[in-house]
């Protein structure tokens, strides 16, 4: 089974780039945080995650090379982000990753997952960008990164500079497909598993159905299928004869259950 230790960046702080076209509440900074909120929650739905975040309060700014720093024994850090640009009519997601090469392919894969789950109208792309003294990297928080060792990503969910992105990111439910789907990237390179849930037992309410009895489950399963009753809320009478009408009845509802009443 596989782990992964990830520092999540939501990307700004506050109400920091906005598209007032698309809606007067729209910020990039508040997107970006209600969807490291959902990915943490989506994460959490695997084993082996361990999740450090780059701020705790949505309103406190940090400097961007130490937010990479904080991802200091992580095996990945990822900044949440949408773009910007003066044309409205790009649409697209962008993956950013080191100059080292780390994460090529994984910067590939969120791209293209991203595009496939915004429908954006053009193709994803990926990019690394040296500094001006081509010694670091350019961005950053990828730079603060790479200075503890981690490699670091940025995900731009295209840009929020063109309406129909704008307003794909200004909707809570697509912003969860998209923590769905960014967990699936995440779980699928680092060989997580979801975690196992058992499933719970229906409560019983009858004090004449005693468990270890023949009939127990089959029981608590026809009254909580709907194709029997207790005869009132806390007796079932397992030993009673049953009518030719109970039976006719139970039958009814069973032949509903399976879709065939």
């Amino acid at each position: 089974m596989g782990t992964l230790k990830l520092c999540l960046d939501a990307g700004h702080f506050a109400k920091c780039n906005g598209n007032i076209a698309v809606s007067p509440v729209y910020w990039e900074s508040l997107m970006a945080w209600d969807l490291h909120l959902m990915l943490i929650e989506e994460l959490g739905k695997y084993d082996g995650v361990t999740i450090k975040t780059t701020r705790q309060d949505q309103t406190k700014d940090l400097p961007v090379y130490t937010r990479g720093q904080l991802a200091k024994g992580c095996d990945l850090f990822i900044s949440l982000h949408s773009n910007a640009c003066e044309s409205e009519s790009v649409d697209r997601p962008v993956v950013i990753y080191p100059v080292s090469g780390k994460c090529k392919a994984l910067a590939q894969t969120f791209a293209d997952k991203i595009r496939a789950v915004m429908q954006t109208n053009d193709r994803a792309q990926i990019y690394q960008r040296w500094n001006s003294a081509h010694n670091a990297d350019y961005y950053g928080v990828i730079r603060g990164a790479a200075s503890v060792g981690v490699p670091g990503l940025i995900l731009e969910h295209s840009f929020h500079t063109n309406n129909r992105a704008a307003s794909w990111l200004n909707n809570k439910a697509n912003l969860r497909k998209l923590a769905v789907a960014e967990a699936q990237v995440l779980a699928a390179a680092y060989g997580l598993k979801a975690k196992q849930t058992k499933p719970t037992k229906p409560t019983n309410p009858f004090v004449d159905v005693k468990e270890g009895k023949f009939y127990y489950d089959s029981v608590l399963w026809a009254v909580e299928n709907g194709i029997a009753n207790g005869v009132d809320a806390t007796h079932f009478k397992p030993d009673a004869n049953m009518t030719r009408g109970q039976a006719v009845t139970m039958l009814h509802r069973f032949a509903e259950y399976m879709g065939k009443g």
